[in-house]
């Protein structure tokens, strides 16, 4: 039997083509994920599975024959409110939509415009230009209680290209102090060079088996030449004079000039910004991750070339999927509470 087609509205925003003789649909929420296949026939059956979330295999729900008995069956899952969406997709395999019907869904309105080399010109990204960002705070915080700092990945599986491409995005966005981004992000892709890395990672396997590997290295010390160079791409981009900065220019000198000495701490903090914004993205995405500061910074920077650079190895990212055997995936996550944490005034 042929295998089915497939596409993801969560992360791919697809549209299939039609007609098809038998369509699978994977949607996520995004935490878990609802497999709905449509068996063409004569009684045009839906089979529901949900995958319940971490390290487990998908689990059978129930096979429906109707719309409202398929959203119905699904709402003690993920609750009402999604109830609409998962009705219209429902409706639309059922065979009471087509393609045209699925793009009014709201989650097709609207595709994200990932930033990229051609649309990064500075008239193409200007905050003011972009939609509002929207989102509901509850799918949000799904997110982060999704994941986890993965301690075994699937050395079989690999993150998407497109994916990739929105994650390295997402770290050429990241803010800094004084916007002068004093880092490098180093992608270990190469299988040779990861093999080398759990030695120098007190015996961690996530930098070997891992998608993808993230070195976060930053400056040793910041100059005025980094400076100018950063204040000409600041005119470039935005179109003023080089004079119209020279006000902006003698306060970052000052502060460079006052941390004289602690220059790899600043930069350091400033990587770990990076780090921050990168997990966040790739859970977005649906793509696990691992922090990473068990590692030998100075045997870093010799494997990947930059002992004699004005970069050093601060901190690494483990990026990839969980593997199914990782037993980690189960634990219930450990937080003090926000009357301990949390300080109002």
């Amino acid at each position: 039997m042929d295998r089915p087609q497939k596409f993801n509205p969560f992360l791919d925003f697809g549209i299939p083509l039609l007609p098809l003789e038998r369509l699978e649909i994977v949607v996520r929420f995004p935490i878990e994920a609802l497999r709905i296949r449509s068996l063409v026939g004569s009684k045009r059956k839906i089979a529901l599975e949900a995958d319940s979330g971490a390290g487990e295999a998908f689990r059978r729900l129930k096979i429906v024959r109707s719309v409202p008995q398929a959203a119905r069956s699904l709402s003690s899952v993920w609750g009402g409110s999604k109830t609409p969406v998962l009705r219209a997709l429902f409706s639309f395999i059922y065979g009471m939509g087509n393609s045209r019907t699925l793009s009014r869904l709201p989650i097709f309105q609207t595709t994200p415009r990932i930033p990229n080399e051609e649309n990064m010109h500075p008239t193409a990204h200007r905050p003011s230009d972009q939609m509002t960002p929207h989102g509901n705070a509850e799918t949000w915080l799904a997110v982060l209680r999704w994941r986890y700092a993965v301690k075994k990945f699937d050395a079989a599986r690999a993150i998407p290209t497109e994916t990739w491409k929105a994650i390295e995005t997402s770290l050429l966005l990241t803010p800094s102090s004084f916007g002068l981004q004093p880092w490098k992000f180093i992608v270990v892709e190469s299988e040779s060079v990861k093999s080398q890395l759990p030695a120098i990672s007190w015996g961690q396997t996530q930098p070997r088996d891992c998608s993808h590997f993230v070195v976060f290295a930053s400056l040793r010390s910041v100059d005025a030449a980094y400076v100018d160079r950063f204040l000409k791409d600041v005119a470039t981009t935005r179109s003023v004079s080089h004079e119209s900065l020279a006000g902006y220019r003698k306060v970052v000198l000052g502060f460079i000039e006052a941390t004289q000495g602690r220059h790899e701490v600043w930069s350091a903090h400033q990587a770990y910004i990076a780090l921050g914004q990168l997990m966040a993205t790739a859970a977005h995405l649906g793509v696990d991750a691992c922090p990473m500061e068990g590692i030998e910074p100075a045997k870093y920077d010799a494997v990947l070339g930059l002992s004699d650079t004005p970069y050093a190895t601060r901190v690494a990212c483990a990026l990839g999927y969980r593997h199914p055997e990782d037993g980690y995936a189960n634990n219930h996550k450990v937080r003090f509470g926000s009357e301990e944490l949390i300080v109002r005034v």
